[in-house]
C-alpha cells in the first residue's frame, strides 16, 4: 500500500506537469495520455485509501462514497489483482510516453509495484488456499466464530491473523495485507463469514486466477 501510494502521488504530479508541457508544445495526443494517467493516479490513491477511510472527515467520506461507486461499476479495480494490473497498465503508459528520464523512472516503478503486488498476492493465495484442509464447512465456521470476538460475523485484521495461525498458516505483514485484499470481496475493511467460506470452498475468482485452477461447479454454501 505504501509503495502504491508513493507511486500514485509521483504519477499524479508528473502527469499534471506533462499535461501543461504537452499543451504548450501543441501535442494533444500526449496530453490526452497524461490526462488518463492523472485520472488513474487519483483512482489508485482512492483505492489505496479504502481501508484507512474510517474517520468522519470530508476526505474519508469522499473515499467511502467513491469506494461504493467503484465497487458497483468497476469491481475488479477494488481487488488486489485488479489494482496490480492497473499499476502495470498506467506504468506502461508512463514508460511509453515519457520524454524525460524521471517519467520513465516513475513508469518503471509503477510496473514494479504491480508485479510485486501480484507476486505477494500469489504467495498469499497459496497460503490461504491451504486454510482448513481436512476440515468440514461446519468445523471451519465454528473456528471462524471462535475468533469473531465481538460476534458481528466479521474478522478484523488481528482476528484474521489469529484464525490463520490456528489453521496452520502464518502470514507476514505484507502477506496479511494481501490476504485481506483477497478475502475482502466487498472492500469493507474486514472479512465476513460468507467471504471466508467462499474462499475456502473455491468460489473466489481471485483464488482460481492466482492459483491457475478452474472454478468449481455450483456449490451450496450453508451458513450457520
Amino acid at each position: 500500500t505504501t509503495l502504491g501510494v508513493l507511486g500514485s502521488l509521483a504519477m499524479l504530479i508528473l502527469s499534471f506537469m506533462s499535461i501543461l508541457s504537452d499543451f504548450f508544445r501543441l501535442d494533444p495526443v500526449a496530453a490526452l495520455i497524461m490526462v488518463y494517467c492523472c485520472i488513474g493516479a487519483i483512482i489508485l490513491l482512492v483505492l489505496e485509501g479504502i481501508h484507512r477511510a474510517n474517520g468522519a472527515s470530508g476526505l474519508a467520506s469522499f473515499v467511502r462514497r467513491t469506494r461504493i461507486y467503484l465497487y458497483q461499476e468497476v469491481h475488479v479495480l477494488t481487488t488486489l489483482t485488479g489494482r496490480a494490473l492497473a499499476y502495470a497498465f498506467f506504468g506502461s503508459l508512463m514508460l511509453a510516453d515519457s520524454s524525460f528520464w524521471l517519467g520513465a523512472a516513475v513508469g518503471a516503478y509503477l510496473v514494479f509495484v504491480g508485479g510485486a503486488m501480484l507476486f505477494v498476492g500469489v504467495r498469499s493465495s497459496a497460503k490461504l488456499s491451504a486454510l482448513g484442509e481436512g476440515l468440514t464447512q461446519s468445523e471451519l465456521i465454528a473456528k471462524f466464530d471462535a475468533y469473531d470476538s465481538d460476534g458481528d460475523g466479521k474478522l478484523a485484521r488481528s482476528e484474521l491473523t489469529g484464525l490463520c495461525a490456528e489453521l496452520g498458516t502464518v502470514l507476514s505483514p505484507r502477506e496479511l495485507e494481501a490476504a485481506l485484499s483477497l478475502l475482502d470481496a466487498d472492500s469493507s475493511g474486514s472479512v465476513d463469514k460468507a467471504e471466508f467460506v467462499a474462499w475456502w470452498s473455491g468460489n473466489s475468482w481471485q483464488r482460481n486466477l492466482l492459483s491457475g485452477r478452474s472454478p468449481p461447479g455450483n456449490q451450496t454454501i450453508q451458513m450457520t
